[in-house]
């Protein structure tokens, strides 16, 4: 494998060729490549992943986290106060998890979108309710996503219109009431999760 410092530093957010090349001497030193080839003028060198470096690859992309937060991404309005309190929150607990909203963390948050990711990477789950079709709901799913973190699917059966067409093949809870939701939602945690 090449690395072009300097087309490499964009891809990896740094600053510059040297710091690119700051980071892939990092990467020798604990281990994880090996390089074949150094140039002289640290612009382009040849390196190769080292077998405790495809064990690294191997153990993030399999990762577990073991986690006891669930963080839940919903609508916040009025409409669905019911649905957190009565629904969502008690059927996480009750599955032995602690549900996480952000507008619920009385910390200082910040820039709320780095609050966001922060807590979503500390979640076991993610739980997203599109009632209301908000799109910070289908970005912090998507992020999920991204991370390979599990994610949970609801809407309220009248607003079934909600769910996006890129999200539809998604098993979604389709629930009625408040009670209604806690009881599927606990169901499919403990059955998909398992309890904490």
């Amino acid at each position: 494998m090449y690395l072009n410092y300097r087309s490499l530093s964009p891809r990896v957010w740094g600053s510059g060729s040297e710091e690119a090349c700051y980071l892939a001497d990092a990467l020798h030193d604990r281990g994880l490549i090996a390089f074949t080839q150094k140039s002289g003028d640290r612009t382009i060198d040849h390196c190769q992943i080292t077998p405790a470096g495809w064990d690294y690859l191997d153990k993030i992309e399999n990762r577990t986290l073991d986690s006891s937060q669930a963080f839940v991404a919903m609508w916040f309005d009025p409409s669905m106060d019911a649905a957190w309190i009565d629904g969502i929150k008690p059927a996480l607990e009750d599955a032995g998890y602690m549900p996480y909203r952000v507008d619920n963390d009385l910390s200082d948050l910040g820039r709320i979108d780095a609050k966001i990711e922060v807590e979503i990477k500390r979640s076991r789950f993610l739980v997203a309710d599109v009632t209301g079709g908000r799109q910070g709901v289908y970005y912090e799913a998507g992020y999920a996503l991204g991370l390979g973190l599990p994610v949970i699917w609801c809407v309220r059966s009248d607003r079934k219109d909600d769910m996006h067409f890129d999200t539809q093949q998604y098993k979604h809870i389709i629930w009625s009431t408040p009670q209604d939701l806690g009881e599927k939602l606990e169901a499919l945690v403990i059955a998909a999760i398992g309890e904490h």
